[in-house]
């Protein structure tokens, strides 16, 4: 938040008399400014990760902008879900790819309870190791860029359970935060890897991961110019 904006927001609930009115509805961020005190940290973050789940619009903007072209969040079945397109680097069949897909799934229309990643790593053939390395930074680009968009920080066990793969799983002020990982079977080559990241609201069911459809699924670039999007798919 801008100190400008903060300074207008402390002036109006402290009134006339310089003293603040009551904060008990404002985020932590807020009640600061008009406490005239510093923030708390561990709150600051928690209602960050619950702002996050109660903006589903917000969600589908920030997983838009890493190229998802996620539809919108509506009901589907017994749910509330918003897919993406899966998206496959660097393109179908070659000797390393990376398919990302992205879903946010929840019981209310008002409100997410998991927004889920998915990366499949699949190696085959001779692979080139520069290119290798280069697109193995999507994954942690990805959590990083969306985050970041709620003033979030991607924990150091998160990164490190998507970079090793590992199955990791902690509390993130009040959030949950998961990694699964599982190989690939089918004969893909060492050290091909299913990964599975959600983040999962206090108190709310873990959601299952997407199905990439790789039928759908093409080059970014190409997806980003047919501009389609997977209402039908999952």
């Amino acid at each position: 938040m801008r100190s400008g904006a903060i300074l207008i927001g402390t002036l109006l609930l402290a009134g006339c008399s310089g003293q603040a009115g009551d904060t008990a509805a404002l985020n932590e961020e807020m009640a600061a400014a008009a406490e005239q005190r510093p923030p708390v940290p561990a709150k600051v973050f928690t209602d960050r990760w619950r702002q996050m789940f109660a903006n589903p619009q917000a969600v589908i903007a920030a997983a838009n902008d890493l190229g998802f072209l996620v539809d919108a969040y509506a009901k589907a079945g017994e749910t509330y879900r918003a897919d993406g397109v899966a998206q496959v680097a660097p393109r179908p069949k070659a000797p390393f790819t990376l398919v990302s897909d992205f879903a946010a799934v929840g019981r209310d229309a008002k409100q997410i309870d998991s927004i889920v990643f998915v990366f499949d790593i699949t190696r085959q053939g001779k692979v080139d190791e520069r290119a290798e390395r280069e697109l193995l930074k999507i994954p942690r680009r990805f959590l990083r860029g969306f985050l970041q968009r709620f003033q979030l920080g991607a924990d150091d066990r998160l990164i490190a359970g998507v970079v090793v793969p590992r199955a990791t799983a902690f509390e993130d002020h009040g959030a949950r935060v998961a990694v699964t990982t599982a190989p690939i079977p089918g004969g893909s080559g060492a050290g091909s890897h299913h990964i599975v990241v959600t983040f999962t609201r206090a108190g709310a069911p873990v959601a299952a991961a997407p199905v990439p459809d790789l039928d759908s699924a093409d080059a970014p670039g190409e997806k980003a110019a047919q501009g389609s999007t997977s209402s039908a798919r999952k």
